[in-house]
C-alpha cells in the first residue's frame, strides 16, 4: 500500500495535508516539526518505525537541504521509502492519484507536473471582462 507523508517546519505540512485530503478524500499523514521542544528525530523515527515493510512511503518535505529534509534523507536507504523536496500541492496530488505500484517514470512525472505548476502569472493575458466582474 502507498502512504503519503508530508513533513516540514512549523504548520506547513498540516496545511498542505489538509488541503490534499479535502481535494482527494485520501488520508495524508503529516509531521509538523520544530514547533515546540519535541525532538524531531524521535518524532520521525516513531513514524517511520510504524510503516510496514510492504508499504511504499512517499515523503514530501518543504525545503531541499533544510533540517527536516536532512533528517529524513537517512531513511532513503530503505527500498520502500522515497523522499521528495520542494513540495507543492500539485506534486502531492499527483502522488496521491498515482497507482500504488508506481514506476520510476511515474516518480519523474510527479516532479515534472510539480514544475509545470509553477508559473509567473503576470505574463498571462488577463480577460479584462472577467477582471471587471471581480
Amino acid at each position: 500500500m502507498k502512504k503519503i507523508l508530508i513533513a516540514g517546519h512549523g504548520k506547513f505540512a498540516e496545511g498542505l495535508a489538509n488541503t490534499a485530503e479535502m481535494i482527494t478524500g485520501t488520508k495524508v499523514d503529516y509531521l509538523c516539526l520544530y514547533i515546540n521542544d519535541e525532538d524531531p528525530d524521535k518524532i520521525i523515527e516513531k513514524y517511520v518505525s510504524e510503516v510496514g515493510s510492504a508499504d511504499r512511503l512517499l515523503i514530501f518535505t518543504d525545503i531541499i537541504g533544510g533540517s527536516v529534509n536532512q533528517k529524513l534523507l537517512m531513511y532513503t536507504n530503505c527500498p520502500n521509502i522515497y523522499l521528495f523536496s520542494g513540495t507543492n500541492l500539485p506534486m502531492v496530488l499527483s502522488a496521491i492519484l498515482m497507482e500504488d505500484d508506481m514506476s520510476d517514470n511515474d516518480i519523474e512525472e510527479i516532479i515534472m507536473e510539480a514544475r509545470e505548476g509553477i508559473q509567473f502569472m503576470n505574463r498571462y493575458e488577463v480577460d479584462y471582462a472577467l477582471q471587471d466582474e471581480l
